[in-house]
């Protein structure tokens, strides 16, 4: 359930935070992806997103951050050096995510929609329950 209120704005302000130093991680390893310092900051950012979204109720945008973390986590595990495929995508979450503080602050009910963290496919009811 989307939570309302000074604690949803307090994300909100967050969120705008935490998916700015992000895209500079993101970018940075998109230029040089040995970069491992980076790489552990993208992760612990997108973990962090993951988790606050999640607490006020932004399952989309939980479920996005996830999906990044997954992503980054494939880039770490490749071979020392080799390009992590698929930094424009993570780029595109990203400011789709800054579109859905936006409209929250201005009043709306918002949220990444219902996607599936990992293949992109909106998940069925039954797969929220579980």
């Amino acid at each position: 359930m989307l939570s309302s209120g000074k604690y949803l704005l307090i994300f909100v302000e967050e969120g705008r935070d935490l998916v700015s130093r992000l895209e500079k991680e993101i970018v940075r390893l998109e230029s040089n992806p040995k970069n491992r310092e980076s790489m552990d900051n993208a992760l612990r950012l997108a973990h962090t997103l993951k988790g606050s979204a999640r607490m006020v109720g932004l399952v989309g945008v939980s479920k996005a951050a996830h999906g990044i973390e997954n992503v980054l986590s494939e880039c770490a595990m490749k071979e020392e050096g080799a390009p992590c495929e698929g930094a424009q995508l993570l780029l595109d979450v990203v400011d789709r995510m800054r579109r859905v503080f936006s409209e929250i602050e201005a009043g709306k009910k918002s949220d990444m929609g219902e996607l599936d963290a990992g293949d992109g496919e909106p998940s069925t009811p039954e797969e929220e329950s579980a």
